[in-house]
């Protein structure tokens, strides 16, 4: 781990040991690309120019600035959501896991970039009592 500007680079060392992490204010920046293997739970501010979802999930209600790349789940929590400041690329392994419990109670991805969709949306129904 290197400090840098005043930020400590925890991000570099969870993609290198394949740790859960979760992210909570305040912001923690990385200086290179992130990779993770298994959960990632955003609930302040995640900055690094790619961020690679190559397995386990990512949720949380927080933001990512940075590209995002998803090779295994994304599950966004209902409103806030959780929002890319950047691209969304799912390829063909990952999945999109959409929570509807009611026509005004789902989960909320927001993409200020360009979003391909590869692979799955899973559109997941808690209560099965939509009408």
């Amino acid at each position: 781990m290197r400090k840098r500007k005043g930020y400590l680079s925890v991000l570099t060392l969870a993609a290198m040991c394949s740790l859960a992490l979760v992210v909570a204010a305040p912001p923690t920046r990385a200086q290179t690309a992130a990779s993770w293997n298994d959960a990632i739970d955003v609930n302040g501010t995640l900055i690094s120019p790619i961020v690679k979802i190559a397995g386990g999930t990512l949720s949380g209600a927080g933001t990512i600035t940075g590209n995002v790349v998803n090779d295994a789940t994304v599950a966004p929590p209902v409103f806030p959501g959780l929002r890319i400041n950047g691209a969304y690329t799912q390829g063909a392994d990952g999945t999109l896991a959409i929570d509807i419990s009611s026509p005004m109670d789902l989960s909320l991805l927001y993409v200020t970039g360009k979003a391909s969709l590869g692979g799955t949306v899973d559109f997941v129904f808690p209560d099965a009592k939509l009408t």
